[in-house]
Parts: C-alpha cells; sequence; structure tokens
C-alpha cells in the first residue's frame, strides 16, 4: 500500500467512525496507519501500540475490546498468546479487509 492508499483508507476509516468517541476513533486510526501483514492485520501488541498512541496500555486495551465487540475490528492471528487484529469490511466502509487469492495454476 502506498501514501496515499494509507491516506485515502485511512480518512475511509474516520468518516465512517465519526459517531464514536476519540479514543476508539484515534485506535481505529493507528490500526489504519501501521504496517499491516498479507492478511490485513497490525503485527505489533497492544502495548506497543498504545505507546505509539500515546496512551495508557490499560485504556488502549478497554478500546480495542469496544471496537472489537462492535464490529470495528477483529482478530485475524494469535501467536502464542497475543492476538493481532484487523480493521474490519466495517470500519473500510464495507470493503473487504483481505484481498481474494488468486487460482493456483
Amino acid at each position: 500500500m502506498n501514501s496515499s492508499d494509507i491516506r485515502t483508507e485511512t480518512l475511509t476509516v474516520l468518516d465512517h467512525s465519526s459517531e464514536l468517541a476519540p479514543n476508539l476513533r484515534i485506535v481505529l486510526a493507528y490500526y489504519s496507519l501501521l504496517p499491516q501483514n498479507p492478511a490485513g492485520a497490525v503485527v505489533m501488541t497492544a502495548k506497543q501500540i498504545a505507546n505509539k498512541a500515546g496512551m495508557k496500555e490499560s485504556t488502549f486495551s478497554k478500546a480495542r475490546t469496544a471496537l472489537i465487540e462492535d464490529g470495528w475490528l477483529e482478530e485475524s492471528s494469535r501467536l502464542a498468546h497475543v492476538g493481532y487484529f484487523r480493521l474490519t469490511a466495517k470500519a473500510l466502509g464495507g470493503r473487504p479487509t483481505v484481498v481474494p487469492l488468486r487460482p493456483a495454476g
């Protein structure tokens, strides 16, 4: 994704989340801005993202939990006890969060 795509995605996320509390929107913006793996997950711990966002880890964790429960974020993968999350179609304005794979062969 180039910087223009990232900017467009972040603006889409912020437009669709305008009714949410500022802390929740900050968390969504970071999930849009941070590097993502091919499945769309941000492969960073809650502590790492909270530090980047200037939030207490507990505040970040509560915000992320609320976003998961409301369908804005979803767990994409898990390594040991650490879950990695990505934006959902709801956050992306109905776009799928994963690019479909091409047929083998």
